[in-house]
């Protein structure tokens, strides 16, 4: 039986104030726990007061969400899902946004393993984004299977070759780091 606890913990001000509690836990449990944690899309009000407060707030925004997760999770393990970014999306300095979080939550000491998503491989720029991704020894790839991979759960050998692919074009990208 798989012991491993995997909470799902979207990365905005509300629920980054809610990591404290993971600080609470003794070392066992926080050992047992690997949050996955959804990077959500900066936009609306907050995205204008940014604009104004700074001239990369996006980089800003990211880089101000990696420290939070940082407190808690150096040295450890967590999944990093920016599903809501359209995967064309560049920050400032035109790094793609998965490259860019995990190269901040490395950079602070995180193990940081990204979630692939089923549905953004077709994007010849999304997959050169996951090949440059460079991950720690004890890292690992994950991928998000959304809608439809659910639809191709119908024929079962044709998930599977996808899935396949996939995979072995992610092996290939850790050999190649």
């Amino acid at each position: 039986m798989n012991n491993q606890y995997y909470p799902i913990v979207r990365a905005k001000g509300g629920e980054l104030e809610a990591l404290t509690f993971f600080k609470k836990l003794d070392k066992t449990s926080l050992s047992r726990c690997t949050p996955i944690f959804e990077i959500t899309k900066l936009e609306g009000r907050s995205l204008e007061v940014a604009k104004k407060n700074s001239s990369t707030p996006y980089e800003e925004y990211l880089d101000a969400r990696a420290h939070k997760i940082a407190e808690i999770f150096r040295g450890k393990r967590v999944f990093l899902d920016v599903s809501q970014w359209p995967t064309g999306f560049t920050t400032e300095g035109g790094e793609q946004i998965l490259s860019y979080v995990c190269q901040s939550l490395k950079d602070l000491g995180v193990i940081v393993c990204p979630l692939i998503g089923y549905d953004r491989w077709e994007s010849a720029e999304y997959r050169e984004t996951i090949r440059s991704i460079v991950l720690a020894e004890t890292a690992v790839f994950c991928i998000r299977l959304d809608s439809l991979a659910i639809e191709d759960l119908g024929d079962l050998d044709h998930l599977d070759e996808i899935v396949e692919g996939r995979l072995q074009d992610l092996s290939a990208t850790r050999l190649l780091n």
